[in-house]
């Protein structure tokens, strides 16, 4: 056979294939799995599987480990997020902001639950607000996202998450209905122990490198002392009064993110004798990581003294 011609036959092969799959990958957003759900976070995962048990499949966008200031997502997540029935999304991060609109353009049919509806925010600088008071762009502007760190916001989350899954799969509703009060009962049980631990303590700031605890900081009357200014290293200036604040107060202990560089929380750990202490605000089994996150507090604000 002619060279030039079997290159030609190579070539039209090639470019079937491809057309193939071009057409598939236009067209997939058409075939939505109703058993596929994405989540922006891995705690979401934990709490759409106490209510929906291993009833579906869970895509995490934000990959454990990972930081949501840095997100990008992968072709691979894009692929599943356009077959996807649900996307539960926590209402503040960042890449959310900056990716919904791709989303929903892959997968028109893609069925986007905010799990913020119906918390009491916080705006970073201003305390607490209504989530229902502002028009959507003025209640992005400085929120503190990390309400799903506290047993206030979880509820909702979880209630947020049963609304939707018995509108969507009514088959399934006394199911769903009977694993919600389970896990409602369990987070009234975490609420009494995070109670029992932390309103007897003396003392009652504590220091952490990224504000991730606000609102758990506020369900207990706590006082979150930030290194962090408003998503920035602090200056040497900052650093300086951020150790004699901790001095002060009689700190032992400087939270950070494991997700983040623990430089200036061992250094500040350091200057004051202390300990940097790592946590996940990510980490998938919500309900130890809030026991772990309890007892480390206890355990700073129970042996530091009250100035």
């Amino acid at each position: 056979m002619n060279l030039n011609l079997m290159i030609k036959n190579r070539l039209n092969i090639i470019s079937i294939f491809l057309l193939i799959f071009i057409f598939s990958a236009c067209n997939r957003a058409d075939e939505v799995n109703e058993s596929a759900i994405a989540v922006s976070i891995l705690p979401q995962k934990y709490f759409v599987e106490q209510i929906a048990g291993d009833d579906f499949e869970i895509q995490v966008l934000l990959d454990p480990g990972a930081s949501h200031e840095s997100y990008d997502p992968t072709p691979a997540q894009l692929a599943h997020l356009a077959s996807s029935s649900i996307w539960f999304k926590n209402g503040f991060l960042g890449f959310e902001i900056q990716y919904e609109e791709k989303f929903r353009e892959q997968n028109p049919a893609l069925k986007v639950v905010d799990l913020s509806e119906g918390v009491r925010y916080i705006v970073e600088d201003q305390g607490e607000e209504s989530h229902e008071t502002e028009s959507l762009t003025d209640v992005h502007k400085g929120v503190d996202p990390h309400y799903w760190l506290s047993v206030s916001g979880a509820r909702i989350i979880a209630q947020n998450i049963y609304e939707k899954l018995k509108a969507d799969y009514p088959d399934r509703q006394m199911e769903y209905s009977k694993n919600l009060r389970h896990f409602l009962r369990r987070l009234d049980s975490l609420e009494a122990y995070m109670h029992q631990r932390l309103d007897i303590v003396p003392q009652r700031s504590f220091m952490i490198f990224h504000p991730s605890l606000t609102y758990l900081a506020r369900d207990f009357n706590l006082q979150q002392i930030a290194i962090e200014e408003r998503g920035n290293s602090p200056s040497a200036k900052k650093m300086k009064e951020i150790i004699d604040l901790a001095r002060s107060k009689d700190l032992n202990m400087i939270f950070y993110q494991s997700q983040f560089d623990s430089g200036n929380a061992a250094t500040i750990a350091k200057e004051i004798g202390g300990t940097a202490i790592p946590f996940d605000p990510m980490a998938y089994d919500w309900y130890q990581n809030m026991i772990r996150l309890t007892d480390l507090l206890y355990q700073e604000l129970n042996t530091s003294k009250k100035k």
